[in-house]
């Protein structure tokens, strides 16, 4: 199942006036655009591959996608899952050797083509294991070989002037806000799971 979001990006022309008060309205929309799109979006395929795993493996291809690893492990925690973090080739190799279809694992990757993430992902897939990407663009290597797809789609903002030879600024918040507004979820799912099992035991002694 491919579940996304696309939040458009909120781009401001390279200028000799670039305005503070802009840009900030500019990235001001954007957040609010994206928190009342995830807000909207069914999280309950990814919750319960969540919930059946026995463990949970996360491995991030880079820097600024660790740092997301780190938040969804903060998050998560407080339910007592524990996301145990893979890092670099040899460790997975490591764990690829344990590794069941109880277990879970989560990718995240911004391009969804990074060759070491590409090739994680044919070795779950050949051993059945569970697996959620988390990526940037709708179509991508990694995401066609995942369970469960998640996608996420940055804004990019031009900060420089012209003749300034930087990469315009690209906001990751929508990471964040996706994982906070998943653990929400998650919750509710744990407690819709409560419920009803608490009513199945209800009727069962009863009839």
């Amino acid at each position: 199942k491919r579940d996304s979001v696309s939040v458009s990006a909120f781009p401001l022309n390279r200028s000799s006036d670039l305005d503070e008060k802009d840009v900030l309205e500019a990235i001001a929309t954007f957040y609010h655009h994206s928190w009342r799109e995830l807000v909207k979006r069914n999280f309950d395929d990814a919750s319960k591959l969540m919930y059946r795993a026995k463990r949970v493996f996360a491995y991030a291809s880079g820097y600024v996608q660790s740092n997301v690893v780190q938040e969804i492990k903060r998050l998560f925690f407080y339910d007592d899952v524990l996301i145990y973090e893979v890092k670099g080739k040899e460790e997975f190799h490591s764990v690829n050797r344990i590794l069941t279809p109880d277990d879970l694992v989560i990718i995240v990757s911004l391009s969804g083509e990074t060759p070491l993430a590409v090739e994680f992902a044919q070795t779950l897939q050949l051993k059945e294991v569970p697996l959620i990407s988390i990526t940037r663009l709708h179509d991508n290597s990694l995401a066609s070989l995942s369970t469960e797809n998640l996608y996420i789609t940055p804004a990019i903002f031009q900060l420089y002037e012209v003749g300034e030879n930087k990469k315009p600024y690209q906001s990751m918040m929508p990471y964040f806000f996706f994982f906070e507004i998943w653990y929400v979820k998650y919750k509710f799912f744990l407690k819709n799971k409560i419920k009803y099992k608490n009513l199945f035991l209800f009727l069962s002694k009863r009839f």
